[in-house]
Formats: C-alpha cells, structure tokens, sequence
C-alpha cells in the first residue's frame, strides 16, 4: 500500500463514526489510535515551540498526560531529546531509560 494510501486509511479509522470532529478530539482519537496499533502503554502528543514552550494536547493509557508533564516539568526525556535531535528516539521501557539518565548524570 501506498503511503497516500495508509494515511487515508489511518484518518478513515481514526474517524470512523464519519462525523465531524474537533481538534482536540482529533488529537484524543489520533493518541487512542496510536495506542491501540503500537502496543505501547501510554501515548502522548504534545505542541512545542521553537522556544521549547510546550502545549499537551492530547493522551491516552493511565499514565500518557502525567508521563509528558513530567518530561516537561524535568527538563528532560525522549520527547525533547526528539525534538532536540530532529530524530526518532524510540524508547522500550521509561523504566529503563530514567535508569541510564541517573547513572549518566552521576558520570
């Protein structure tokens, strides 16, 4: 399938019932999607600017929002660290990476 292709498939689903929907409920259906196909426990999508002020709009699992507010709160996480870098920062366990953060800071 075509990249074309799955988007329109990904907005089809996302936006199954066919009515019309809001931002904010866009971003709340586009986070639950997310969860659903990614297998991940907690999902989060945030606004930031270049001025790294950040907006969370939307989230999903029992942790999504207080993860984020967290990162945000802490300076630091996957999140800015993809901002940052301007490239996927894939993370398997949050456990693990607070974990190599500590250890890194006490270097």
């Amino acid at each position: 399938m075509s990249l074309d292709g799955r988007r329109w498939q990904v907005l089809a689903e996302i936006n199954s019932d066919g009515g019309l929907i809001d931002a904010a409920d866009a971003a709340r259906r586009v986070c639950d999607y997310c969860l659903r196909r990614s297998g991940a426990s907690d999902v989060a999508l945030s606004l930031m600017t270049s001025t790294r002020a950040v907006h969370l709009v939307a989230s999903a699992g029992p942790r999504g929002g207080e993860l984020s507010r967290l990162q945000f709160t802490m300076g630091e996480g996957p999140c800015l660290d993809a901002y940052d870098s301007g490239q996927v920062v894939p993370v398997a366990d949050l456990d693990d990476a607070a974990v190599a953060r500590v250890q890194h800071h006490r270097e």
